[in-house]
């Protein structure tokens, strides 16, 4: 080993590099300052960040409660759609079962006495009749029908049981056929209700 090898080596260091405490040099004092810095801009950071998240979590629930609205909406929309299609189809099957027994409306609306089987066939259709008026009912009650198809289909209760033979048959046999509350609407709707001579018009209409 030579001398300056030695001499190299045995030297003293730097106060600037060796130096601890409150003897801070410009580079690890400008290092500390930094670290400060980005420390307190970080915390700055993270508040802001915090009311972002709030925010969006805010955002969040709001979608969240739009889309369950949007989705009730239509799920809404499907059931009076098929509520609509059931009402149909009950239309038709009630319309092309009374095309089978004209000759007993046409009996019943010109007063003539029915017999047994005439009166057990009229209590079928007065049983499919009401059975209908009683789905449409409750629909309405539910929201799936709004009133003024209800209404228009209630008209139908009055048709057939305002008339005397259609009262005898609602007392005797519809009332305790059907729902207490739907029962408890018809003696309200029936009440003072005059005789519906629909059935009399619709089979005499062309007589004129």
């Amino acid at each position: 080993m030579n001398a300056a090898t030695s001499n190299k080596r045995d030297a003293p260091r730097s106060p600037a590099i060796t130096s601890r405490g409150s003897n801070l040099q410009a580079p690890e004092l400008i290092t500390r300052r930094v670290i400060i810095s980005i420390f307190e801009h970080l915390k700055m950071d993270r508040s802001q960040i915090n009311d972002w998240l709030a925010l969006i979590a805010n955002l969040a629930v709001v979608g969240g409660i739009v889309f369950l609205a949007i989705e009730i909406r239509q799920n809404n929309e499907l059931l009076r759609s098929e509520s609509r299609q059931t009402l149909v189809s009950n239309d038709v099957t009630s319309l092309s079962a009374n095309i089978g027994n004209a000759d007993v409306f046409a009996k019943m609306a010109s007063g003539q006495d029915l017999s047994a089987e005439e009166q057990l066939r009229l209590s079928f259709m007065f049983m499919l009749d009401l059975r209908n008026r009683e789905f449409e009912y409750f629909q309405y009650i539910n929201g799936l029908l709004d009133e003024e198809t209800w209404l228009a289909y209630r008209y139908v209760i009055v048709v057939n049981h305002s008339t005397k033979l259609g009262r005898a048959w609602w007392d005797q046999v519809g009332r305790g056929i059907v729902d207490p509350g739907f029962a408890r609407m018809v003696d309200e709707l029936l009440a003072g209700a005059p005789a519906d001579d629909v059935y009399k018009r619709m089979a005499t209409w062309a007589d004129d």
